[in-house]
């Protein structure tokens, strides 16, 4: 078991990688929504795929320079 600190540059990657899930998933689901809904269902409707589609925000450049810095540094793709 390797702990936090040794697993920090893994833990950016998977915040990175959930952060924009997050925002594919809520683009997708809104425009299928625009598809088919219209009017107030549209609206009711979107409210729950913002709902079930909040995420923090997070400084997801400094996470991308933190794990690219570390592939700089091994100058290969280490992980």
């Amino acid at each position: 078991i390797k702990g936090e600190d040794a697993c920090a540059d893994q833990i950016a990657m998977t915040k990175c990688y959930t952060h924009d899930a997050m925002e594919r998933t809520y683009a997708a689901g809104k425009h299928a929504l625009a598809s088919f809904a219209q009017d107030d269902m549209l609206v009711m409707m979107h409210v729950g795929v913002k709902r079930f589609t909040k995420y923090p925000l997070l400084n997801t450049i400094k996470l991308r320079k933190q794990i690219a810095a570390k592939l700089i540094e091994q100058n290969k793709y280490c992980y």
